[in-house]
């Protein structure tokens, strides 16, 4: 898989994130810095983010619920809209990412998961 999807699979960041990481340099594969995000990789090679070696997720919870309307689909919003981590902050102390593009004025599933 690509290396900013496998980063992104491990927990560290977002994918599109991982690939500024990728892009800094900051990312080794098997001893060896690479700085394409594409580069593909498996689950054998040795993938470090700053020098920390990353592992594949392997046990994953996932979370559905019915998105309310005003709320947003994302981690982060610069202006400080509702989004629906704000509906589960409590409920988990692992990282979850929203999977889904519902806009703020509609209502529907919302599927996430955490690593666990």
């Amino acid at each position: 898989m690509p290396l900013n999807k496998f980063i992104a699979h491990c927990g560290v960041v977002a994918r599109r994130d991982a690939a500024e990481l990728v892009k800094k340099g900051i990312v080794k594969v098997n001893g060896e810095t690479v700085t394409t995000p594409g580069h593909r990789v498996t689950a054998k090679d040795d993938v470090r983010v700053n020098g920390k070696k990353v592992f594949l997720a392997r046990n994953l919870v996932y979370i559905l619920m019915n998105k309310p309307k005003d709320y947003i689909t994302t981690t982060n919003d610069p202006q400080k809209r509702k989004t629906v981590l704000d509906l589960i902050r409590n409920a988990t102390a692992e990282r979850v990412y929203p999977v889904g593009r519902l806009d703020r004025n509609t209502s529907g599933v919302f599927a996430s998961y955490q690593r666990w």
